[in-house]
């Protein structure tokens, strides 16, 4: 496991397996959150709701048939609110064997796992929590947090999170989508790598998989329509539609966001954000994928590489695993 996550993920291919490998592929457990961010990229605030255990279950299951991703996620909203969480997890270890299994948290819930919990996720040694720290949380609560995962040796990260709301609210409170550049918008994220399953469908941004879910269940109105011009794949679709979509350079609908959305606290990581956002659009000028190589720098995303041969070998690929 450790050699394929060292010498692999940094590029898209087909394994010899016929499963496409991609460095990230998230799911969400809930919907909502024990916090109210404003500046909450998922949605979190607008949302609501557990994704039951089987259909998460039948969906990494289903999905870990097709892709071989470096890491996993399991996020929200605030993915420990599910009750069942543990044996979600264990799913997640049991549908990617060869990936790394990120638990993208806030941190505050984790003192509710039992150190039985804690010792089954030690057991299983691909489990990575990855602690987002708000602004406006208690730090002693997160580093208490930190400390239990710290004592019984599973691997974790906290990262102070610093963004500006991503959605404004009319007169009668109700939350209105930005009117961005959808070019601008996309060159200031910082990601432009989350591919995101929700039951059968495979969307290459989560922000606008959360808008599509937000949308069918009437949480948002129909001004959010236009901040959705992304069409999902699902399991019908072949292998070539999936390899076509994963190396795509970018989703040219991204309207959702606001055109300046992130910002950081620290002036290197202002100038470098400014940097990344120029070039990009200095190559969208003339025509040049946007890849987001600059970024692996400082945020340590993996560019795309396609392979020279990628078409040959997708096709000797699905010739012998079976998938059309």
């Amino acid at each position: 496991m450790s050699r394929f996550l060292q010498q692999r993920n940094n590029r898209i291919f087909i394994g010899d397996d016929g499963r496409i490998v991609v460095p990230y592929l998230e799911t969400y457990l809930s919907y909502g959150c024990n916090l109210r961010c404003s500046f909450c990229g998922n949605m979190s605030p607008l949302s609501c709701g557990l994704e039951s255990k089987d259909t998460l279950l039948w969906s990494m299951e289903s999905w870990g048939k097709r892709f071989r991703p470096g890491y996993f996620a399991l996020g929200g909203g605030e993915p420990l609110l599910h009750p069942e969480f543990m044996e979600i997890v264990a799913g997640a270890c049991r549908s990617f064997p060869d990936s790394i299994i990120a638990v993208l948290t806030n941190g505050i819930l984790l003192n509710n796992l039992s150190d039985a919990d804690l010792r089954k996720l030690a057991e299983l040694q691909r489990v990575d929590f990855r602690i987002s720290e708000k602004q406006h949380t208690d730090p002693t609560v997160v580093q208490q947090s930190a400390e239990r995962l710290r004592s019984h040796a599973i691997s974790h990260t906290v990262k102070t999170t610093h963004f500006k709301k991503l959605y404004e609210v009319d007169h009668i409170g109700s939350p209105v989508p930005s009117n961005s550049n959808p070019a601008v918008a996309w060159s200031n994220c910082y990601a432009n790598d989350c591919r995101n399953i929700i039951g059968d469908t495979l969307t290459y941004c989560s922000r606008l998989a959360l808008i599509r879910r937000s949308l069918a269940n009437g949480e948002l109105d129909k001004r959010w329509y236009r901040a959705n011009g992304h069409t999902p794949m699902t399991l019908a679709n072949s292998q070539q539609e999936m390899w076509n979509t994963c190396t795509r350079a970018g989703i040219p609908n991204v309207r959702s966001a606001p055109n300046d959305w992130r910002t950081c606290k620290h002036d290197r990581c202002r100038r470098a954000m400014s940097r990344i956002s120029s070039k990009r659009q200095k190559q969208s000028l003339h025509g040049t994928p946007l890849l987001p190589s600059t970024i692996r720098s400082l945020f340590q995303w993996v560019p795309i590489r396609i392979p020279k041969n990628a078409a040959a070998t997708l096709s000797a690929v699905q010739t012998s695993s079976g998938y059309r």
